[in-house]
């Protein structure tokens, strides 16, 4: 068994378009049938690629499989879907917010 992915490893770019993808979910609140059926290929495309053991992309994974069966029930998502889809990419944005943080403090130091 491979060992677990770390919270450090890199996003792929399969990774980071399900972090965006899974955003426009989470935020759009005026949802046109064809930019919904656009993110939902975007979805089904990238999910099979994404990073599953990598500590942040795991909760989006779930939250993805969830919106892409409420909208093929529905037409719609659901308010289950949409708040996983939120709380996911909400720890995302925390998690890339404070590591780029660290980024800008060390430049900020150097250029000191």
């Amino acid at each position: 068994m491979a060992d677990p992915v770390g919270i450090d490893a890199r996003f792929s770019a399969a990774d980071q378009t399900l972090a965006f993808a899974l955003t426009w979910f989470a935020t759009e609140r005026v949802v046109s049938q064809p930019n919904q059926k656009m993110w939902m290929e975007i979805l089904r495309d990238v999910l099979p690629l994404v990073t599953e053991d990598h500590p942040i992309v795991a909760p989006m994974v779930a939250a993805a499989k969830q919106v892409i069966v409420s909208v093929d029930f529905s037409g719609e998502l659901s308010f289950r879907a949409h708040l996983d889809a939120n709380t996911s990419v909400a720890k995302f944005a925390a998690w890339r917010a404070g590591r780029s943080y660290e980024v800008f403090q060390e430049q900020k130091e150097g250029a000191a």
